[in-house]
């Protein structure tokens, strides 16, 4: 049996003896993905409407600014799409599981040194938020 995310509720809609409904992987990610993606977004949008409310000063987020478009940005697009297409794929095929599908990601970012010396310090973001 192929591994794949959520196989424990794939195989109880499956298995003969619990719900037998059919279901493969392509069907599962078609039904759960926007419900997913819609409880996400609910969330993040609760988040955000809950830390702008109570903050001292208002802050406005644009969600559609330009994006850098460095090699980085490749780098992360690039491994996203190479791991959603190994886990779509059967493992007969690539040869890989999806547990080692899994670790594909993990290994790139670990090689993929970061810059840190760009991102603002705690003290600076307390300091933009008190407005000094």
């Amino acid at each position: 049996m192929v591994r794949r995310p959520n196989a424990i509720a794939l195989q109880a809609l499956n298995d003969p003896k619990g719900l037998n409904m059919g279901i493969d992987f392509g069907e599962w990610m078609a039904f759960m993905f926007p419900l997913v993606l819609f409880v996400a977004l609910h969330f993040v949008a609760t988040y955000i409407e809950i830390l702008s409310f109570h903050s001292k000063k208002q802050l406005t987020y644009t969600f559609w600014e330009k994006v850098h478009q460095g090699w980085r940005m490749w780098v992360v697009s690039s491994t996203f799409v190479i791991t959603i297409l190994l886990w779509l794929l059967p493992s007969e095929l690539t040869g890989i599981d999806a547990n080692t599908v899994a670790l594909v990601p993990m290994g790139v970012f670990c090689c993929n040194r970061c810059d840190y010396s760009q991102r603002p310090t705690i003290y600076q973001l307390e300091r933009y938020l008190d407005g000094s």
